[in-house]
């Protein structure tokens, strides 16, 4: 019997006593109860996870069993930064790896492996020259015995061009040759280099000028001197005028041209004497140039040198030398061996001849304006100016 029904059946035998005592004496005791039957088992309080009260069985009591949400916590603060840990390293003497200064005894390095066998010894090299490049001695060659092949590199370049710095200069993207082993402004000069002599150049026009005489000492050609008579030596007077050439010297074919006609010997753009890349201008290329200043009856004013011609004389016509022709009167050879007119006149060959004997000239004179278109024999030593190619 479980506490409840005791406490039900104690109250009920306690009320009846109390009904009984109004009645007579009391009777004898009475004998003791049956033990009654054991009452059914409690339900076990639950906690109601929704309702959040007591429940008992399948009845919601009502009572609270969580108690209010408390307040949000304030936020805590952030911790220390942890210290560092060591970076493992190898130890070179030990060859492990340590971690702070601790040994792990862990290997780091492997062990050194043996040496291995000498090998055998080579084979020998082949034994190589280098030098110039017999066909361009702008580059260098190299050539090894046993070998038909060579090898080959420019000694310099200038754009795209290979060059001989001994022999060569680069200027403006063009290689021009060393005159007498030095460099020049090639803009306006230029080097004989048959005999390292540097002369001025200009373009008149739509051609360029040699700017002075030719001085070249061509097999023939001659000098005048201060007794009227030519010399086959340099003199002073070759210096400042350059040198005299007889017609055939000048087109530089034999001396029988002199005295015959040699007209199918002439070449278009005929060198002659003048330097490579340079020609004996024709009659119709002065004629050109005549045009180009301006005509020939005022030629030689624009052309003439302003010094160098005789100038003490009423007659003297005074020049400009406007276009930089510079020309300078180198006076006149005869077949004689006579020489004249120096500063007082200037003669220049033409490569046209005109029949067996002559050939077209041009004159200029210390008391002209004019430049004359002359024929003179040729036998006779005058000067050359040479046009470029």
């Amino acid at each position: 019997m479980n506490s409840r029904n005791f406490l039900i059946l104690s109250a009920i035998f306690i009320a009846m006593s109390l009904l009984f005592s109004c009645s007579g004496a009391d009777g004898s005791d009475g004998l003791p109860g049956l033990q009654g039957e054991s009452g059914t088992d409690g339900a076990t309080p639950l906690c109601d996870a929704d309702t959040k009260t007591w429940h008992v069985g399948g009845t919601d009591t009502g009572i609270k069993c969580f108690g209010a949400d408390g307040q949000s916590g304030d936020d805590g603060k952030g911790g220390s930064n942890g210290t560092d840990g060591d970076t493992p390293r190898c130890d070179s003497e030990t060859g492990t790896w340590h971690i702070g200064v601790n040994d792990t005894k862990i290997k780091c390095l492997g062990l050194d492996g043996q040496a291995g066998d000498k090998g055998d010894d080579g084979d020998d090299g082949e034994s190589c020259s280098v030098g110039d490049d017999p066909e361009d001695s702008a580059w260098l060659e190299m050539t090894c015995a046993g070998t038909s092949t060579s090898v080959r590199w420019p000694k310099a370049m200038c754009g795209s061009s290979a060059y001989d710095p001994e022999k060569s200069f680069c200027h403006r993207g063009s290689v021009a040759p060393l005159c007498a082993g030095e460099s020049y402004n090639a803009s306006s000069h230029f080097c004989d280099v048959r005999d390292d002599r540097l002369y001025k150049y200009v373009k008149i026009g739509e051609q360029v000028w040699m700017a002075e005489n030719l001085r070249y000492n061509a097999l023939g050609s001659k000098c005048g001197d201060d007794d009227n008579q030519l010399k086959d030596v340099n003199t002073s007077t070759c210096d400042t005028y350059g040198r005299l050439y007889d017609w055939a010297t000048a087109v530089a074919l034999a001396a029988s041209c002199n005295a015959g006609d040699c007209a199918s010997q002439v070449q278009a753009k005929h060198q002659g004497v003048c330097p490579s890349g340079w020609h004996l201008p024709s009659d119709g290329e002065w004629d050109d140039l005549m045009d180009a200043v301006g005509g020939a009856s005022t030629a030689g004013t624009e052309l003439k040198s302003e010094t160098g011609w005789y100038d003490e004389d009423i007659y003297y016509k005074p020049s400009t030398d406007d276009f930089g022709f510079s020309a300078l009167p180198g006076g006149y050879g005869g077949t004689d061996g006579s020489f004249s007119n120096v500063g007082d006149g200037g003669y220049w060959w033409s490569a046209t001849e005109i029949g067996a004997s002559n050939a077209w000239s041009r004159y200029m004179g210390y008391d002209d304006e004019n430049v004359y278109g002359n024929y003179d024999v040729k036998s006779a030593l005058i000067s050359v100016r040479c046009l470029r190619d």
